[in-house]
């Protein structure tokens, strides 16, 4: 069985432990190829050979931005079933992706456990040419630039949201700069929601957005993505930290919630967007669709997945013909 790994140098365990790489293509066995982009634009050519080579299973060794990257190249040049099952070494800065799969221990012991791993398929998200389980506006990106400027890691990420939620009654520059609202008309499919001005926008295929935040408890659910928005006051956000954090339903003034196939949001201006942790920007028009789905690998002794919760949230009804 042809088996791969995909190192990103420039991932953060990958950065702090160079000779990870080596680790692993030992744990893999010697016929494993060894992948390597060549800088940002050379994941094209990575996922060619994975194609090229009949590779069926590829261990990733970096974190939410390289599978992101990896996805993305590979839905460029084939369909997701004809992508290799993929097993994340938690090598990255962010992991939420392995997070979602529950994935423990050390990158060298799941690199050996990728021969005897079971998949696990879940569906993902699709926006032009970008493929990923995480997608948001507004406040997402926000964040994320906000995150990225400071400290990083699950730390940095948590020290900057006490200080949002802190600063949210004295109004500091802080939350004002991460709670700006966007302009925008927004669907599921083609079902309007109310408001027209948003603090966040967001879509996901995996319940757990990060930090142990589960907005999206509703997924994975094949060929669905789970929508949600804050279009009321800044606070309805922040009050709804707690139902995020035991995964319970949204609430709220102007917040919008939904199971669908397609989430379309129509911008007064060109919009900013994130997928995965990685920005973006430039189009007024986003169509946010479910693809998919992707093979994941677990350890054959991993503890299964728990099922979808099911909180009454009600599937739209399919748009008039």
């Amino acid at each position: 069985m042809p088996t791969a790994l995909v190192t990103n140098p420039a991932s953060g365990r990958n950065r702090r432990d160079p000779h990870l790489r080596r680790r692993l293509l030992t744990a893999l066995g010697p016929d494993a190829l060894d992948l390597v982009p060549e800088g940002p634009e050379g994941w094209p050519a990575v996922a060619a050979r994975l194609l090229e080579a009949g590779v069926q299973r590829a261990a990733v060794s970096g974190g939410d931005g390289t599978l992101h990257c990896l996805i993305s190249a590979l839905g460029q040049q084939a369909p997701p079933e004809r992508w290799p099952a993929l097993a994340l070494m938690r090598a990255g800065t962010m992991n939420t992706l392995a997070a979602n799969l529950h994935l423990r221990g050390r990158p060298e012991h799941l690199a050996a456990a990728v021969a005897t791993a079971v998949e696990t398929p879940l569906p993902c998200l699709r926006v032009g040419e970008r493929w990923g389980f995480l997608f948001g506006v507004g406040v997402p990106v926000s964040f994320l630039r906000a995150y990225y400027a400071g400290r990083t890691g699950p730390l940095g990420a948590a020290w900057l949201l006490a200080r949002v939620v802190a600063g949210l009654p004295l109004r500091t520059r802080l939350t004002r700069d991460l709670l700006e609202r966007t302009g925008a008309a927004v669907s599921v499919d083609g079902q309007p929601w109310r408001s027209g001005s948003w603090v966040g926008l967001g879509a996901a295929t995996v319940p757990n957005l990060g930090l142990g935040f589960e907005p999206c408890a509703h997924t994975p659910r094949p060929g669905k993505l789970e929508a949600y928005g804050f279009g009321g006051a800044p606070w309805t956000a922040a009050a709804n930290l707690p139902r995020m954090r035991l995964g319970r339903a949204l609430r709220g003034d102007r917040v919008e919630q939904a199971l669908g196939a397609e989430l379309v949001i129509e911008g007064d201006e060109p919009l900013a967007w994130m997928m995965d942790g990685d920005l973006y920007g430039g189009e007024r028009v986003l169509r946010v669709a479910v693809d998919g789905p992707v093979r994941f690998l677990r350890p054959a002794d991993a503890r299964a997945l728990p099922a979808p919760r099911d909180l009454g949230l009600s599937l739209p009804p399919p748009p008039p013909v």
